[in-house]
């Protein structure tokens, strides 16, 4: 083996870029290979093709039917067996995937058999699903019990058609998986659970996630969430991390009160709501112990308005250090909810939450002042981060000297992205700067499609004020006005370490600003 090979750092390096088709090839050619290298190659597969390509060449073959299946020849060796199982306890991560080529359920058995009981990837750490599939039944025998992080995304409605019900799915074998999974012992705490459903088979879901008291991290992707089910989730005692999509109609179907005598989510940390009903949820879950918070939907400006007031409501606590709210785009132009501009009296309930670390609002018309700007730099003076995107076509009203209030109140800010005019700078004399030196933590300045007017005048202003700033996130278009705006922004890249060395030398009063 060459010398390279036995340094562990170098093989990492050169191995974290091989390709799986590979995989087979260098096992067996390079049998010396340390442990280390071999986690780094075979830590995630998808399918169990890479696998059994390590059998001897007559004993594998590929059909090649629209889907392409595997099939093992004959009977497998002891040998060959031990082979296989070597190499599968290195992989941490599996993957399978029923519409990429794949074994055959009954090849599989073959494989299964050769083990004796024993599991096929007795370290695996974390498993991708897509199912059903027929497999399932099988699965319990391939994964091991060291399996912590599940990844399952099941589409029952696709050999039904687009007029399949839930009531005509038979989910069951999924489900016994499933809960053989659960209930295995010993295994290790499967603390993380991420599931997607494409037909809302409520009972499915509810079965599978009933007493998995060990989740820590739950993502829910499926037509069926609805207050009776959100009212489960305070009930894990140690979920922290929460992530649902309530659909349209999820509330219609199970309406519900909501009363204050509902537990609380107390260890919940994080929490992500995407759809129409997230107030309603909020006040379900009663998050009191929450960092992070991100809701997304056909939400209005003054929707978010009465959620931010709401939150202290339900007792969402002044601690909150990250917030989101992304306004989903329309489907047609005259969707009344993206019609209503984000103004600061939108904003201002989010006030009370004045350590708030990292903001992104994200709406389609967004009209904020650079007194707004002030307002909320003010009000935020732990801001390390602060999003706030227009993903319409209105001209922002922002000036690029409006930023100079984070300067003054944003300390620890490190990334900003605002719609800013930088065609008009108004710079203050030396007198009047409201703070005593130059914000140097500041180190990203997202312009999207942001207008210029002189790359010198940006550039001397950024330079004086934001000195470790770098314009980034470009947006370019077609035509000669984006083509002259890309141009100019451009150039304030290339003029600010002129500027900045200018400075260090204090010849800056001798350049021309251009």
């Amino acid at each position: 083996m060459h010398a390279a090979l036995q340094t562990t750092e170098l093989v990492l390096d050169i191995l974290s870029h091989l390709e799986h088709v590979d995989l087979a090839a260098v096992a067996r050619t390079c049998s010396r290979l340390s442990g280390p290298a071999l986690s780094q190659i075979w830590k995630h597969i998808c399918g169990l093709e890479h696998i059994l390509d390590l059998l001897p060449g007559g004993k594998i073959s590929l059909e090649k039917t629209p889907v392409h299946q595997y099939h093992v020849a004959g009977s497998t060796e002891n040998s060959d067996v031990e082979r296989v199982k070597y190499y599968a306890g290195f992989v941490r991560s599996w993957a399978l995937r029923p519409s990429i080529d794949d074994i055959s359920t009954q090849d599989l058995q073959k494989v299964l058999a050769g083990l004796r009981g024993q599991t096929l990837f007795p370290n695996l750490r974390k498993f991708t699903y897509l199912g059903p599939s027929p497999c399932a039944p099988l699965l319990l025998s391939v994964i091991g019990p060291s399996v912590t992080s599940l990844q399952l995304w099941y589409s029952f409605g696709a050999e039904l058609g687009v007029n399949a019900r839930p009531e005509d799915v038979d989910y069951s074998a999924e489900r016994d998986l499933l809960l053989a999974i659960k209930e295995r012992k010993p295994r290790a705490p499967v603390t993380t659970l991420s599931l997607s459903v494409d037909l809302p088979c409520t009972e499915f879901v509810r079965s599978v996630l009933t007493d998995w008291d060990e989740l820590e991290d739950l993502s829910l992707y499926t037509d069926c969430v609805d207050p009776p089910m959100i009212m489960t989730f305070p009930a894990l005692p140690r979920l922290k991390k929460l992530m649902l999509y309530i659909a349209v109609n999820g509330f219609h179907r199970s309406p519900l009160a909501v009363q204050p005598s509902f537990a609380s989510a107390s260890a919940l940390s994080s929490l992500y709501l995407c759809g129409e009903s997230v107030k309603d949820a909020l006040s379900i879950l009663r998050p009191i112990s929450l960092s992070e918070l991100i809701l997304d939907g056909k939400l209005a400006a003054s929707d978010f308005r009465d959620i931010c007031a709401h939150m202290r409501k339900i007792g969402i606590p002044s601690s909150l250090q990250k917030m989101t709210f992304r306004q989903s785009r329309p489907n047609e132009d005259d969707e009344a909810y993206a019609r209503e501009a984000l103004l600061m009296q939108h904003i201002q309930p989010l006030f009370f939450y004045q350590n708030l670390t990292e903001v992104m609002l994200v709406f389609v018309i967004t009209s904020l002042t650079d007194d707004d700007i002030g307002l909320l730099a003010c009000s935020w003076p732990h801001l390390r981060s602060l999003c706030i995107e227009t993903t319409g076509t209105t001209r922002p009203l922002i000036t690029l000297s409006g930023i100079l209030a984070f300067a003054q109140y944003c300390p620890y800010l490190e990334f900003l992205r605002l719609p800013v005019d930088a065609t008009k700078i108004c710079v203050p004399d030396s007198a009047n700067v409201p703070f005593p030196r130059a914000h140097r933590r500041l180190r990203t300045l997202y312009i999207d499609e942001s207008p210029i007017f002189s790359p010198g005048m940006v550039a001397s202003f950024l330079t004086r004020f934001f000195p470790g700033i770098r314009p980034e996130g470009l947006t370019t278009g077609k035509g000669p006005a984006s083509n002259k705006r890309a141009k100019m922004w451009t150039d304030v890249r290339t003029l600010i370490p002129l500027f900045l060395d200018a400075r260090m030398t204090g010849i800056h009063g001798g350049m021309n600003p251009m």
